[in-house]
């Protein structure tokens, strides 16, 4: 019984805490010059397309299959080609041990990000404006530097 209760008031909690990150991430926002409103994804909910610097980039908050939240920044960079060598992959995870709280993933058809994610226990908004910015960052550098091997978005 006191595991249902446990359960129970940890989905109101994980449902408040989800409002309260989204209304802060919109503050942060506005306080970094952007508009919220017109970035709000209209399909999703607590999800925000952004471009910032020479990169697109998403905002997104997130409950898992455990009822723990999660803050999540990522920015496609490009698409990794079949026939790239290994000394790009190593390359990679070289780069991967000099990131902030960030990290290369190989998501969807070989499409390279860079994102950022934590809980948002405790979430503040220096930590939201601190991930988009450095997302933002390594977006716009890895862009570059590795325009020569990925292609296009």
């Amino acid at each position: 019984m006191g595991n249902s209760i446990g359960l129970f008031c940890n989905q109101i909690l994980c449902i408040m805490d989800l409002k309260e990150t989204a209304d802060t991430i919109e503050g942060v926002l506005v306080g970094l010059g952007l508009d919220p409103e017109n970035a709000r994804d209209r399909d999703e909910e607590n999800v925000w397309q952004l471009k910032f610097g020479n990169s697109n980039f998403r905002v997104e908050t997130f409950t898992d299959e455990q009822n723990w939240n999660y803050f999540q920044v990522f920015a496609p960079l490009g698409f990794v080609p079949e026939n790239v060598d290994g000394d790009f992959y190593e390359h990679l995870l070289n780069t991967n041990g000099r990131l902030f709280e960030s990290t290369f993933c190989m998501v969807n058809n070989n499409l390279l990000i860079v994102k950022g994610i934590r809980e948002t226990y405790g979430l503040d908004e220096i930590e939201i404006k601190e991930m988009i910015l450095r997302i933002g960052g390594y977006a716009d550098e890895f862009k570059e530097e590795y325009k020569e091997v990925l292609t296009s978005l």
